[in-house]
């Protein structure tokens, strides 16, 4: 009975080693800070339209919606907003016409964020929708003017290989961030080894099972 006992304490004790480490608390990002900008790495602007994705070689954001041109402010685009609730009054912008539009990462980052405005000059609601996988994990809801009215709308502190955005009208978006939190979880288990983990862990509940029926 105590081989037993001590074989089903050792099966739990290596669930707790080989199981995905907690998720940090989602935590919104309300303006690009110092600490914001240092641990995240900017995308570059396409080099060439339409363009379905945004990428430095490295992490890449496919979006649902082709952004049809490259906007810059105060030329094409007529209004952004001033620091400190964005980074430059004057970025590059990306237009795609859509009002949802989802933007899927090459891997799972725990810091993600970008800037937003709605194309016409009034205040609508814009919600980005943070996912890992199809679970939802934070949501960032605000109100944006789209006269001069930019918002950022980062997250960090858990993972996400995601965003869903939406807004009441069509929009911009500039200044595309990712990085690693340096607070937030561990690295996400490979799929092999929580397989490999199943598998140990169901034939040592077997085992246990024969023994307690013999």
């Amino acid at each position: 009975m105590r081989k037993q006992i001590a074989c089903l304490a050792s099966i739990l004790a290596l669930s707790l080693m080989l199981r995905p480490a907690a998720q940090g608390q989602f935590t919104p990002i309300a303006q690009p800070d110092a600490w914001y900008i240092s641990n995240t790495t900017l995308l570059p602007t396409p080099a060439t339209f339409p363009a379905l994705s945004v990428t430095d070689g490295s992490f890449t954001v496919n979006l649902s919606a082709a952004a049809d041109y490259d906007r810059v402010v105060p030329g094409d685009w007529s209004t952004w907003n001033s620091p400190p609730w964005v980074e430059t009054p004057t970025p590059h912008v990306l237009y795609t016409g859509v009002t949802t539009l989802t933007m899927t990462f090459s891997n799972p980052v725990s810091i993600f964020g970008f800037e937003a405005e709605p194309d016409p000059f009034n205040i609508y609601n814009m919600s980005a929708v943070f996912y890992l996988g199809p679970n939802p994990v934070g949501t960032i809801t605000l109100p944006v003017n789209g006269n001069a009215g930019a918002r950022l709308f980062a997250a960090r502190g858990t993972f996400f290989d995601s965003v869903v955005f939406s807004s009441e009208q069509d929009f911009a978006i500039a200044r595309l961030r990712y990085g690693m939190d340096p607070g937030g979880p561990a690295a996400i288990p490979e799929a092999g080894t929580l397989a490999s983990f199943g598998s140990m862990a169901g034939l040592g509940l077997l085992w246990l099972r024969r023994r307690f029926l013999a």
